[in-house]
């Protein structure tokens, strides 16, 4: 049924959402979801009617926003339906919503016990089922991130070099995600009653987790090692089949290489708790996380490299300082991660208040640094050596930029400075008094002279 729902997500979202493979895909969850579920609430029986209603409509209208609004109610029925349906009543607060939450996001990403079920059947030892589940859930990590290093990185994606078709992956990582999002509510529909807002049970074993990690650190592992090849010129013939110079290839992929990292990062650090281990799998775990660390820092490193190099030839723009300081934070993050496996002042809750420090000081920077005015100060240097301007781009930027623009307006060629003084004269930068802002009033204090 789950196969079935995957394949139906995959064509929904290869085509639009007013359509029969969108209906199909729903159809196909709500039967999941009714065959699944451990018991019938009177909240189960009157959410999953609003799906059978609306869905049809899906067939017969195409305009976009009650087609969008229907969607949302349909998923709101869902959530209600499964969140709901293994409770007596209804737990009042915020507590109970971030419960419910984060139980729904472990079924998505970090257990489903569907994929477990047929495990038990088979008469194989605890150490092997555990192996096989592992396997499972490391299959579509893998490929998600397998997928951005190989778009990132035309050496690695050699590697795979008519193993893999680019299509087939396309339609593989969305039938997957399709499958699991279904699986997600049919796997809390399946949770046996209980009064309980949150199980004590841990949601994975030691040796999925230590697959999990064996199977980054072989991915990883490998990304790395052709990275150290290609420096070496053991690439060259690769590369001029891509039609790539070595600059050109230095400069692509960076933004990949960052969501990768940062990726890596939001699996490792639920990892430990999700598992009990014994003082042998604990000792494992610390070898195989700080060995994913150790590889995930420097993919890292070769995003931020190829980032700097990429700014040196097109300027700097703020998507691409975000993209610096992000990888910059992740970086930060991960080796305060790696510090608190290894058990580092392990008597303290330091952990949480380390990533909250070092999240508010890269965004403490960017306030100080301002990157709109980084960004004129670069741009401008960086055309005073033959590189071109982009005078559009500058004219767009915030109040915070107009001082130094208008300051740096005579260092720019006639035609550029004429044009950009333009772009800014046509602005308004005017606030009420109770919208006063001191870079807008230092924008206009700039623009007073200059545009008369």
């Amino acid at each position: 049924m789950l196969v079935l729902a995957g394949i139906a997500g995959d064509l929904a979202l290869r085509s639009s959402l007013a359509g029969a493979a969108t209906v199909a895909y729903i159809g196909l969850g709500v039967t999941a979801l009714v065959i699944g579920r451990r018991s019938t609430t009177t909240t189960f029986l009157r959410a999953l009617p609003a799906i059978v209603v609306l869905a049809p409509w899906l067939l017969l209208r195409t305009s976009s926003g009650p087609n969008q609004i229907a969607v949302v109610t349909m998923l709101a029925a869902a959530i209600a339906a499964v969140g709901l349906v293994n409770a007596p009543r209804i737990p009042s607060g915020f507590r109970w919503a971030v419960v419910e939450g984060a139980r729904w996001c472990s079924h998505l990403v970090l257990q489903i016990p569907f994929l477990a079920r047929p495990l038990r059947r088979l008469r194989v030892g605890q150490d092997a089922a555990g192996v096989l589940r592992g396997v499972a859930l490391s299959i579509p990590v893998l490929v998600i991130l397998g997928v951005l290093l190989a778009s990132a990185d035309a050496v690695f994606a050699n590697l795979f070099d008519g193993f893999i078709n680019a299509s087939f992956i396309g339609h593989l990582i969305m039938a997957v995600a399709s499958a699991l999002f279904i699986g997600s509510f049919v796997s809390r529909a399946a949770e046996p009653r209980t009064e309980a807002l949150a199980g004590t049970q841990p949601l994975l074993g030691s040796t999925e987790v230590l697959v999990i990690l064996g199977a980054l650190t072989a991915l990883f592992g490998a990304f790395v090692t052709t990275q150290i090849v290609t420096a070496f010129g053991g690439a060259d013939a690769i590369l001029a089949a891509e039609n790539l110079t070595r600059a050109e290839y230095a400069r692509n992929g960076f933004f990949q290489l960052v969501w990768v990292a940062g990726l890596t990062l939001a699996v490792l650090v639920p990892l430990r708790s999700l598992a009990p281990f014994d003082a042998t799998a604990l000792r494992r775990f610390r070898i195989l996380a700080t060995t994913v660390v150790a590889l995930t820092v420097a993919i890292d490193v070769v995003a931020i490299s190829r980032l700097l190099l990429y700014i040196e030839a097109f300027d700097l723009t703020r998507a691409r300082i975000w993209a610096f300081a992000y990888a910059v934070f992740i970086a930060v993050a991960l080796v305060i991660f790696a510090l608190h496996q290894l058990g580092v002042a392990a008597h303290r809750a330091w952990f949480g208040p380390a990533i909250g420090t070092a999240w508010t000081a890269m965004v403490l920077t960017l306030l100080v640094i301002s990157p709109d005015r980084l960004i004129v100060n670069y741009n401008i240097d960086n055309a005073s050596t033959g590189q071109g301007l982009d005078v559009r781009h500058l004219g767009e930027l915030s109040a915070d930029a107009v001082p130094t623009i208008v300051d740096r307006l005579d260092e720019l060629a006639v035609p550029d400075a004429a044009d950009l003084l333009e772009r800014l004269c046509e602005r308004d930068f005017r606030a009420p008094w109770y919208g006063y802002n001191a870079s807008r009033a230092a924008a206009r204090d700039a623009l007073v002279e200059r545009c008369g």
